[in-house]
Formats: C-alpha cells, structure tokens, sequence
C-alpha cells in the first residue's frame, strides 16, 4: 500500500528505493556504502560513505562519524558538518 501511495505522489515527491532500504545503526557503515540522505528542499539522495571523522567540525566531535561525498572542496569531504551522517540509523543500498 506504501508504494501505491508513493507512485501517486508527485515526481518530485517519491521515496522510491527509499522505502525498502534496509535501515541500520551508524556504527555499521563501512566505507563505500551509499548511504541516503535527506535532501535540502525535499526527498531523499544517496550518497557514498568516503571516511570517519576524526575531530570537531563546527563544535562537534566527528571521531569516528561517517561522511559522504556530497559537499565537495577539492576532495575534502570531512570539511563540511553536512556531510556527515549524524543520526543514530541510517538506510543504506543494497551492498554488492
């Protein structure tokens, strides 16, 4: 029913993949996982998970906290806070 739903929704608005993508904790994202994250405006994108952090960024403490390759500088991921998957889970694409 969640997908008749989604496939009534505005382009713009669908979930698609999103709705069946296995949800799990941050803990367990590795490296080359593609991880979806929320969009500014609206929906959901996936991004690929580069690194872990391993210092403050804008206050926070980003040890160990994965970032994706979003916001580029030059190919300095970790640079921006909002490329950092902050949330307790996350959903992730089928690995390969």
């Amino acid at each position: 029913m969640l997908h008749t739903f989604d496939a009534a929704m505005p382009e713009a608005l669908r979930l698609g993949a999103f709705l069946d993508a296995e949800e799990i904790p941050v803990s367990e994202v590795r490296v080359g996982d593609k991880v979806w994250m929320r969009e500014y405006e609206c929906g959901y994108k996936l991004f690929e998970v580069a690194g872990f952090g391993d210092g403050r960024r804008n206050g926070q403490d980003m040890t160990g906290v994965p970032y994706v390759k979003r916001y580029d500088h030059d190919g300095d991921w970790p640079w921006n806070i909002n490329n950092y998957v902050r949330e307790d889970t996350c959903r992730i694409a089928p690995r390969s």
